[in-house]
């Protein structure tokens, strides 16, 4: 079974929650969220990184979902790197994030890397499944160099009455 490895904050800044220290428990709890939706579809189980809480380190677990907070003084970039080290199937590990000091060790180590923006657009087609689907209910399947997912055909007739193609 595949485990991911996931960056927290750096996801939800890539899902375009805004982050800051009033709304960061709502934050979390959307992010988290969207993640269980993932985990009710995919085989896989998910343990999510958030930089910490404090002087103690925290964790909980929902499901194949276990939430880490790093202690005080330690980013949730440096624990990545120690559960990587920590990691006996390197081959069942995705770590998930664009940081590319982490995303560098992640593939020196023999761990396949994931960036943020990816993962979010697959979470995104995951968690609504009329996303993934174009206008006759046919799957659109996203252009792999593209930044975001596929149009719909629907949408490409319009762009293209637009800029006149």
């Amino acid at each position: 079974m595949t485990r991911l490895l996931i960056d927290g904050y750096n996801v939800a800044h890539k899902l375009g929650l805004k982050i800051s220290r009033d709304n960061l428990e709502q934050v979390r709890i959307s992010l988290e969220q969207k993640l269980s939706r993932y985990l009710a579809e995919k085989k896989c189980s998910i343990t999510l990184v958030y930089d910490g809480r404090g002087i103690l380190e925290n964790q909980s677990s929902v499901g194949k979902l276990k939430i880490l907070y790093t202690p005080g003084g330690e980013t949730a970039d440096a624990r990545i790197k120690k559960l990587i080290d920590a990691e006996r199937s390197k081959s069942a590990l995705t770590v998930v994030s664009s940081d590319h000091e982490v995303a560098g060790y992640a593939r020196v180590s023999g761990v396949r890397c994931l960036s943020s923006e990816a993962f979010t657009r697959e979470l995104s087609l995951s968690s609504d499944p009329k996303a993934a689907h174009g206008s006759a209910g046919k799957p659109v399947e996203p252009d792999a160099g593209a930044e975001k997912p596929a149009m719909n055909a629907t949408d490409l007739a319009k762009w293209k009455t637009l800029f006149g193609e």
